[in-house]
């Protein structure tokens, strides 16, 4: 969701004293944008997508992906949590007034645009019914993770925008712990916390309903995201990987434990509705790779940077917020016209069908970027967008 072009930059100002910027064992990386973060979130709303797209069984789908796919939401939360941080730590001043307009900006906007788009529009019957309101009321403030009727009734991938916006609040109230240098105690509370509302609910302690589609099941992705980031900004870890041997062993760690990962979770699907074991350990079964490749990959930027820029990944990690919020309407949409369409009709055959249905996402998706997340993005952020045509937003 964060865009690392949002991040503030230092500035000269006065300073807060109980939030006076921490002392740093290491010089934080420079403020040059980091293509490699594009494109790690643009691989993770591919992923999404095909999930979704392999769950309708719409033409042309990968099978394999409606559970693998997942993943990408993992992704999501982690860097958000990387870069969250970031926003807080590295000003000279922490203004929260700025931090939660500049969130709100970035993530309402889009959201409630394509929340009147589907209520109105795609299920125009909920106008008429009045027992429906209730999940769009919840939706409004975004607050629907937190009621099982509501988490995933208008547009399933909305219950991650629900997460995201209670970890804002959360690392809003962790400021003062953060900038007076204890940002490890957020770390812990954060994974703790995750890890023992799973604890709760494999051993029937509490049923919170929505399950892990709570937002304090995800809270451990968040934490290793923010684990991350004080790595790179009070360690020398980056310098480490970028030793040809260690980060050998970094991609090894990746490998290995990604294909843990990936056969797991196509094993056993939903984790949270199955195993004990998937339930409690697969935030870490995920987060360590994904972690350790986020960190790889923000060591090499300038080294392979200039090859993915030549690619359409950043770009479609610009728009990714976008493509995040209108997929599966698109998707869902395309598959009640496949329903309509004669048997012999192009849309059932799986190129030219997958072909028209994926350029629909795509410039469905840019509109709701140029014209509605572009309008409310700050000035800088706009620049950084013009100059290296990325960004680091959902």
């Amino acid at each position: 969701m964060l865009t690392e072009a949002e991040i503030p930059v230092r500035k000269s100002a006065r300073k807060l004293p109980n939030l006076s910027a921490p002392k740093k064992e290491a010089a934080p990386p420079s403020r040059q944008h980091i293509v490699s973060l594009d494109v790690l979130r643009a691989v993770a709303a591919l992923l999404v997508l095909l999930s979704h797209w392999a769950s309708l069984r719409l033409p042309g789908n990968i099978p394999a992906f409606e559970e693998v796919g997942r993943l990408g939401v993992d992704i999501f939360f982690i860097l958000s949590g990387y870069l969250i941080y970031q926003t807080i730590s590295r000003p000279k001043e922490f203004q929260l007034k700025r931090y939660l307009n500049s969130r709100s900006r970035r993530i309402l906007p889009a959201y409630w645009f394509s929340l009147l788009i589907i209520v109105a529009v795609v299920k125009a019957r909920w106008i008429s019914d009045g027992s429906s309101w209730t999940n769009v009321v919840a939706h409004i403030p975004l607050i629907h993770a937190f009621f099982k009727e509501s988490v995933l009734a208008i547009n399933s991938p909305y219950w991650t925008l629900s997460h995201e916006w209670f970890f804002y609040g959360l690392m809003a109230l962790a400021a003062a712990p953060i900038r007076t240098g204890k940002p490890w105690r957020i770390v812990a509370t954060l994974v703790l916390v995750g890890f023992a509302y799973r604890l709760a609910l494999t051993n029937d302690w509490v049923n919170f309903g929505s399950k892990l589609f709570h937002p304090l099941g995800m809270l451990t992705h968040f934490g290793c995201g923010v684990a991350c980031a004080i790595l790179v900004e009070r360690t020398k870890v980056l310098e480490k990987l970028k030793r040809p041997r260690v980060a050998l062993a970094a991609l090894l760690v990746v490998l290995a434990l990604g294909t843990v990962a990936v056969l797991r979770f196509h094993e056993h699907g939903e984790v949270w509705d199955r195993k004990r074991s998937m339930v409690l350990w697969f935030p870490f079964i995920a987060s360590i790779p994904i972690s350790t490749l986020l960190l790889l990959m923000v060591s090499w930027d300038p080294a392979i940077g200039k090859w993915l820029k030549r690619t359409p990944l950043p770009w479609i990690g610009t728009i990714s917020y976008s493509l995040y919020l209108w997929h599966m309407p698109v998707m869902q949409n395309w598959e009640n016209a496949l329903e309509k369409a004669p048997a012999d009709s192009f849309m059932h055959h799986p190129l030219p069908g997958s072909a028209l249905m994926l350029t629909m996402i795509f410039l469905v998706s840019s509109a709701s970027y140029y014209f509605i997340e572009a309008a409310f993005l700050s000035p800088s952020t706009l620049r950084k967008h013009r100059i290296h045509g990325q960004s680091d937003g959902k």
